[in-house]
């Protein structure tokens, strides 16, 4: 997000040192640099520099101090003026030029705290900035420069007419794009296409501060083309390295916006001064430049304080992981928002002013991001408060708007736990004032929400009316207003209603027609359509002829309810959309003579009509291909996000998919392995990769990547999966909170590869039917309600993610429903086009109608305008931009979307409003108007034989959780345990897939068995006979080892078969028999690191480490263990390489040439071995390997052979039947303490 900071600030980070984009060194410091104790190191060795000190001074400076720190001040002329954020300074007289110390220090104390009154605004003059006063010439020595960022790259604009009198600088100036990644530079004047130029040929890409690499001639060379109009030839050859200069700063210290009006040319010294700076700061690269940046601030904007109020809410919001946000426009209003969601936010603030009520709006805020219980209470006490302060007391009461759209993650009734806590504290003043609160929120466990909410308007006696997703979102605000005369705080009208919708129960023996118009004057769904005689309604209870119409008619309510606005005074910016309109729109008849003249070539063909080609993943990548996602389409999923992979199986066994989209999970914190999820009613197992590339190697199918990586690492993923996964045909950046700049450099780099990415700060998107993204459509309840479980003719794209949803539910309503939805993102920047997709949509044959929800800020909507205009897009297009509030703000308000603020007029909501219907585009006239204007279209492509309804389907029955009956087959039983080696539950008993019957007619032995049981898969013959091998070796080794000791112990005690064996068993360690596991490890990784057998032993000894499986108290060289040389020789004959074996013998040579019985032994050589067998069998991977290893396998062959040997020596002492043993005093040495010695009497 784009945030404004004070010219002190802007000046320090311009004359601060940063790296470069540049490859000459960097240049000494200036002495006014130095002076300021400001480094200002530079990549280009000329006397071209930015040059200026400044002092900021504010209420707590201490001005008889001030010049020691800058002494400089005592001896030169000095210019005086508010640091503020506030705009045309000189023209306000408040810029004070050519001052002593003295009286620059008068003007200060004069000045200081000061109230002023400019451009309408009232504010307090608290900050200041003391910098030397430099003469000039103001006709012909000011220049105007700024650099702004746009989606195609940075552009640079300059203007030999600067200072106060600068105008419109669009009109004159001379500007230079410099694409992102871009392979031509675009040089125009006055706004008109020039000469195009070749970039740079090399580039560099990070994560951090550095950007793309541009020689000094190169850079300077195109920035020439802008200073033609310089007079002064000094100042023209000099002005090249100046702005290079200052757009190496821009890039470094992730500006968003920088202008320098004016600046002038210091003939005397050959530099160029600069007098006045206005900037932004790119806020989510904080974690990028913070060293850079060092301590800044983020002011108010002039004429508005922070209140105490709002500062604590942004402290909040930097503590959380969610988003709080809060501006106070009017304390002493009647109308609270307590909204979730940074679009639907916006969405209230509109209809609130829209119903002409923007003088009562008291606040902007919003709550998104899944907020904790605490974090909403601390919100919603914040808002109480300063809702019930004394002095903002009405008569007439207030009204606190609870809302939000259908939450796609968020458990609505875990916020709610917050709210109703904080509403409970306030129960008295809420009372006291007059409260009425108004509810609308869907989503994740709304209902219990919404419960809640209702049982606490009864418990406190406050008057609170209570709605669910099936009220049009908005429609809470005209209800609010119309109420003004009382509320009693009961809604059971509307709660019967709600649920007989959403349970589908039947309607009334007075058909449907009346439940709809009951519908609509419940929850304001006022689409005046025409009556229900015409059409069916698609609710339940209807006949198969009305189900199968698939749309929903809608009677024409009261004149009471239809237009709540016409009583409270909308204020409307053009007449609504009527069926007329639409009929005689001119885009819209070119687009029904299109499409009848092709019906008519189809009819004539022989072929049959159109059928929606499959996503083909060979085909030539391309962002605009129509079908991104098909019911084939399986992704990666970055990030253990158990939640989303879940909610995206769900969808898919509701859609009917054989497969789950999900192919793999990839998690770097975690060895791979699999993780179990529901599938239907039954559970599958999906591994988790630990690197892409493992992934990528077992699923090459895989055309998706939901990548839900932080903020911090977003970039370096998608990156790393462009540059491993060339398969991947959409990337989908969920984390908010992207640097800007690397935003669009991965938006060039996709590009360049033909790859769609979507977002960052997303929520994703949706295709009816098919393929669904993350928690994109909410819970599956709404997934129904929404119809999105099959394809409808509606292509839908938006910024925010929460809207996303509420249009879905929408488009259900009003239309047949969603064929694809996309959220592109809430930032500035998004890696996709809203264009991007509806070129995608207007290319697929099954989307009829296209519905686009812009918003205020960026220029995203008047690509759409240039599309429609040159006839790229020829459907017919339902738009609305939200935000259109914003322009009755006289300060700018910091909206949900990082995107959301308008740098010029062309970017307000209601610019972009009135250019898109200028274009062809259907635009109500509000977002109230947005479900009857879609409504009214659709109807009209009805008649016209465009979208020719279906019969609805069967909804899909989705299993539930263990409160619904299990004859349903809707229930999701607990599992205690996960098991992936046998199951018993059939007609026979099966072994990792083998039933028994098999493992014996096969005669795979024990080996076998031990494969499928341990290795969950059958292994090469060999390895059967090598895992009986060593069963066989290492089931004895005589009574006197300490395990048969301890078993033949614990029987001649009388201990039954188990506790014998267990004494046994509990000797093994590394001791005894687990020098196996060790053995293994120590050989493999010198064999893997590269070390010869001298090193390894050599490091061993360092490291006073023994050399596990090598030595043995008995044999030696020249009397060699049988054991080893037999398992020697067989695994020599039979292994496909021995080269762990070869390694361990290698090792054995150096060790036996200090002592002849430092040999390999029966542990050591099982160890390497099996190593061996596991890594050259061809049936493990290396990842698997390493991971058996670990797990202890060498070990469990051990324990398994030798409990053979313990239970053999525990039936033999019970055959001898030998008394309880105990051992000879004789063989045991007492060594006691003397306490009768003289040391131990003296202590």
């Amino acid at each position: 997000m784009a945030l404004s900071i004070r010219e002190a600030d802007a000046k320090r980070l311009l004359w601060s040192s940063s790296e470069g984009v540049f490859e000459e060194p960097t240049a000494p410091q200036t002495p006014q640099a130095k002076q300021n104790g400001v480094s200002t190191e530079s990549d280009f060795p000329s006397p071209a520099l930015l040059r200026g000190v400044c002092a900021p001074v504010d209420t707590q400076t201490d001005l008889k101090e001030l010049p020691r720190k800058y002494p400089w001040l005592l001896t030169s002329r000095l210019t005086v003026k508010p640091d503020v954020l506030l705009k045309r300074r000189g023209k306000s007289g408040l810029v004070k030029l050519d001052l002593t110390w003295l009286q620059a220090q008068a003007e200060l104390e004069k000045l200081m705290g000061k109230e002023v009154t400019s451009q309408g605004l009232t504010g307090t003059l608290d900050h200041f900035i003391v910098e030397p006063f430099f003469p000039h010439d103001e006709d012909t020595n000011e220049y105007y420069v700024a650099i702004r960022t746009l989606r195609e790259g940075d552009e640079v604009l300059f203007s030999v007419r600067g200072g106060v009198n600068v105008g419109n600088v669009d009109e004159h100036a001379r500007r230079l794009l410099i694409p992102v990644n871009s392979s031509l530079l675009q040089l125009s004047d006055n706004g008109h296409a020039g000469a195009s130029v070749e970039t740079p040929s090399a580039s560099r890409r990070g994560d951090g501060c550095e950007e793309s690499v541009y020689s000094k001639d190169e850079l300077l060379k195109r920035l020439s083309g802008l200073f033609c109009d310089v007079a002064d030839p000094s100042a023209k050859a000099l002005l090249p390295e100046f702005v290079a200069e200052l757009y190496q700063r821009f890039c470094s210290c992730h500006f968003a916006f920088l202008e320098i009006n004016p600046f002038c040319f210091d003939a005397d010294h050959q530099t160029f001064v600069v007098l006045d700076c206005a900037a932004k700061l790119d806020h989510t690269a904080e974690f990028v430049c913070d060293k850079v940046w060092g301590h800044i601030g983020f002011p108010s904007p002039f004429g508005r304080r922070f209140t105490e109020e709002e500062r604590y809410i942004r402290d909040l919001d930097s503590k959380t992981g969610a988003s709080v946000k809060l501006t106070v426009l009017n304390r002493k209003g009647r109308i609270w928002l307590l909204i979730a969601g940074g679009g639907a936010s916006v969405v209230y603030a509109d209809t609130v002013c829209d119903l002409g009520m923007g003088h009562e709006l008291c606040n902007y805020g919003e709550y998104s991001g899944a907020p904790s219980e605490v974090t909403t209470y601390e919100y919603t006490k914040t808002i109480l408060r300063l809702m019930t302060a004394p002095d903002t007391y009405r008569e007439e009461g207030k009204i606190l708007l609870i809302g939000g759209g259908i939450a796609n993650f968020t458990n609505v009734a875990d916020t709610f736990r917050g709210i109703i806590r904080a509403l409970r504290d306030f129960r008295e003043q809420l009372r006291e004032f007059k409260v009425r609160i108004y509810v609308r929120r869907g989503g994740p466990n709304y209902q219990e929400g919404l419960k809640r909410m209702r049982e606490m308007g009864e418990e406190l006696n406050i008057p609170v009316k209570v709605f669910g997703p099936e009220t049009y979102m908005t429609s809470i605000i005209p209800f609010a207003l119309r109420d003004d005369s009382g509320c009693d705080g009961k809604d059971d009208a509307d709660s019967d209603l709600s649920r007989t919708l959403s349970t589908g129960a039947n309607t009334t023996a007075s058909g449907p027609g009346d439940s709809i118009s009951d519908f609509a004057k419940h929850h304001g769904w006022d689409i005046g359509m025409p009556s229900s005689d015409s059409l069916g309604w698609r609710g339940g209870g209807l006949g198969a002829s009305d189900a199968g119409k698939g749309i929903a008619p809608q009677q024409p309510a009261p004149e009471n309810l239809r237009s709540p606005a016409s009583q409270i005074g909308r204020l409307n910016t053009w007449q609504e959309t009527t069926m007329e309109e639409v009929e005689k729109n001119p885009h819209f008849e070119r687009y029904i003579q299109a499409f009848l003249a092709n019906q008519q070539q189809k009819a004539g063909a022989s072929s049959p009509s159109c059928i929606t080609p499959p996503v083909c993943d060979n085909a030539p990548k391309d962002i605009h291909h129509p079908f991104l996602f098909s019911k084939e389409t399986r992704c990666f999923v970055w990030g253990l996000q158990s939640r989303a992979v879940q909610e995206m199986l769900d969808f898919d066994h509701a859609c009917g998919r054989k497969k789950p989209s999900v192919a793999a999970i990839i998690y770097e914190f975690s060895v791979s392995h699999s993780r179990p999820f529901y599938f239907g009613t039954e559970q599958v197992l999906l591994p988790v990769c630990e690197t892409l590339k493992e992934a990528v190697d077992q699923f090459g199918d895989v055309s998706v990547l939901v990548n839900f990586a932080s903020m911090r690492s977003a970039a370096t993923v998608t990156r790393l999966a462009l540059k491993e996964a060339p398969q991947l045909r959409t990337i989908v950046v969920i984390a908010e909170g992207v640097p800007e700049r690397i935003t669009r450099e991965l938006g060039a780099e996709t590009r360049e590869k033909g790859v769609c990415l979507i977002g960052p700060a997303t929520v994703g998107g949706i295709k009816s039917g098919a393929f669904r993204i993350g928690n994109t459509g909410g819970t599956l309840e709404n997934v129904m309600n929404a119809r999105l479980y099959r394809p409808g003719s509606v292509g839908c794209v938006t910024k925010s993610g929460g809207m996303l949803n509420e249009l879905n539910n929408i488009l259900s309503i009003v239309s047949d429903g969603t064929y694809e939805a996309i959220a592109i993102g809430g930032d500035r920047f998004p890696g996709t086009s809203m264009l991007d997709h509806l070129l995608r949509f207007e290319k697929n044959p099954d989307i009829k109608l296209l519905v686009l929800l812009g918003e205020v800020g960026g220029g995203l909507e008047y690509e759409v305008i240039e599309a429609i205009n040159d006839r790229r897009i020829t459907k017919p297009l339902v738009a609305w931009c939200v935000g259109t509030c914003a322009s009755l703000f006289s300060t700018e308000v910091s909206f949900g979307h990082a995107g959301a603020w308008a740098g010029s007029h062309r970017e307000h909501a209601a610019a972009k409003n009135a250019a898109l219907k200028a274009a062809g585009a259907f635009v109500p006239s509000s977002f109230q108007e947005l479900g009857k204007s879609i409504r009214q279209v659709y109807l009209e492509l009805v008649k016209q034989g465009v979208v020719v309804p279906k019969k609805e389907e069967q909804v899909p029955r989705i299993p539930m959780d263990y409160a619904w009956a299990k004859k349903l087959g809707l229930v999701r039983k607990p599992k205690g345990f996960v098991s992936t080696i046998s199951d018993d539950r059939g007609e026979e008993l099966v072994y990792a897939g083998w039933p028994i019957s098999k493992v014996l007619g096969d005669e795979i032995g024990v080996g076998g068995v031990i494969s499928l049981l341990w290795f969950k898969r059958p292994l090469p013959n060999y390895c059967y006979r090598y895992l009986e091998r060593v069963l066989m070796l290492t089931a004895d080794h005589g009574p006197a080892v300490c395990g048969a000791h301890n078993v033949i112990v614990t029987a001649r005690a009388g201990k039954d078969l188990i506790s014998s064996l267990i004494s046994g068993l509990c000797t093994i360690g590394d001791r005894f028999g687990g020098a196996c596991d060790q053995a293994a490890q120590q050989f493999l990784g010198a064999y893997t690191t590269g070390m010869t057998p001298f090193d390894f032993v050599s490091d061993m000894k360092k490291k006073n480490k023994l050399i596990m499986g090598i030595g043995h108290r008995i044999k030696s060289v020249h009397n060699p263990d049988m054991r080893v040389q037999l398992l020697k020789t067989f695994c020599k004959r039979n292994f496909p390489q021995t080269p762990l074996i070869s390694f361990a013998e290698e090792v054995e040579k150096v060790t036996t040439k200090k002592k002849d019985t430092l040999i390999l032994n029966v542990d050591g050589l099982i160890g390497v071995s099996m190593c061996d067998m596991l890594f050259h069998c061809g049936h493990f991977t290396e990842n698997e390997a390493k991971d058996y290893i670990l797990n202890g396998c060498i070990n469990g062959l051990f324990v398994l052979g030798r409990s053979i040997g313990f239970i053999g020596h525990f039936l033999d002492q019970r055959r001898l039947k030998q008394g309880l043993y105990r051992h000879d005093v004789d063989d045991i040495a007492y060594v006691l303490p003397d306490w009768s010695s003289a040391r131990h009497e003296s202590s």
